[in-house]
């Protein structure tokens, strides 16, 4: 029997109206009335908010988790919703994977496209040692990964894994960007697939709601709120994004991360996004006092700039100096402040 999986066309008849998503009303999610699903878009380095976002939602809202049937995700996305569905347990063992493997890549001379560095063959070596041995049976029917076929390249969604290397291979390919990751393109059940983010880049279930998260700022239910620039939108690959400069700087992190201190404060962005999205759906539960590996003992007001010099220095999460230029500092400056201070009274230090 082969893996279960949903084909799309992406392609649109000419004046072919878009499909609608169902509006989602919050409000009303506490009361069940409807069953739920989540998914993590494809985000490349910038998976450590998706990994924020699940420590939040698993440590302030068991009710909110209960009551989730579906986990989907695209390339980094893929990984946060195996991690959330299956792997609950083992969410700060994934912040300290990607921590070290940003920290290895930007060793590099040219970062992940540097000859000879292989960031499949790692990932999968992370994989092979975290997921269980009945990880494909706990995935089925459950987690939901997004793949494009080599052939067509028209999307997949995979959801049904006869063993284990089934499922780490759905992810491989998923997470696939070719000649940035492996210029070896990755099989399933006998065929080549690549990312999933190139065809669906944020899968949703039309038959009920579907939480949607983003490390992005745009419409999604999970995402940075950012409130500066035009209010205009753009929907690339099923996913909304606003267009700002904001944006443009996390899209740059996404594929050449910056330094483990900004990717702590995307990391603690997650968390407080997902909390507010708790708080507004009355679905919040008060689980003591925060591990302080997320939020260091305070609220997250820290940026990325301190000195007026020309070039800035910044620590990483163990406390190591490093230099960045000003430009980037301060536009990584004006990314925490716009989407962490907004959200800063809903996690107590």
């Amino acid at each position: 029997m082969s893996a279960d999986k949903v084909t799309i066309d992406n392609t649109e008849e000419e004046n072919e109206e878009p499909e609608e998503e169902e509006e989602i009303d919050i409000t009303s999610l506490k009361l069940g009335e409807k069953e739920m699903n989540i998914s993590f878009c494809g985000a490349g380095f910038l998976g450590i908010y998706h990994v924020g976002v699940a420590a939040c939602l698993v440590k302030h809202g068991s009710k909110f988790v209960k009551n989730i049937s579906r986990y989907a995700g695209a390339s980094a996305g893929s990984l946060a919703a195996v991690a959330m569905a299956i792997l609950p347990d083992k969410l700060e063992e994934c912040r300290q994977f990607t921590f070290e493997m940003a920290k290895e890549t930007r060793s590099k001379p040219l970062g992940a496209l540097t000859p000879g560095f292989n960031l499949s063959a790692k990932l999968r070596g992370w994989i092979e040692k975290f997921l269980p041995p009945n990880a494909h049976e706990l995935a089925t029917d459950k987690v939901f990964i997004s793949v494009t076929c080599l052939r067509g390249k028209k999307n997949e969604l995979v959801s049904t894994y006869e063993t284990r290397e089934d499922l780490i291979q759905a992810l491989l390919c998923s997470c696939h960007i070719p000649y940035y990751v492996d210029r070896k393109y990755p099989e399933f059940q006998g065929k080549k697939y690549f990312d999933g983010g190139y065809s669906n880049n944020l899968p949703h279930f039309p038959d009920s709601w579907t939480i949607k998260v983003s490390p992005f700022s745009g419409s999604q239910e999970i995402c940075p709120k950012d409130k500066k620039g035009l209010d205009l939108y753009a929907k690339v690959i099923n996913q909304f994004f606003k267009l700002n400069t904001r944006n443009m700087w996390r899209t740059k992190h996404a594929l050449f991360p910056p330094k483990s201190g900004m990717l702590e404060l995307y990391y603690k962005c997650g968390y407080q996004d997902a909390a507010r999205f708790l708080k507004e759906a009355d679905m919040y539960e008060e689980g003591g006092s925060e591990p302080e590996s997320e939020l260091n003992g305070k609220p997250c007001t820290s940026t990325a700039a301190e000195s007026k010099s020309e070039s800035v220095s910044t620590k990483d999460a163990n406390g190591n100096i490093g230099e960045a230029s000003r430009s980037e500092c301060e536009s990584q400056n004006e990314i925490a402040n716009d989407s962490l201070t907004e959200t800063k009274p809903l996690i107590k230090s």
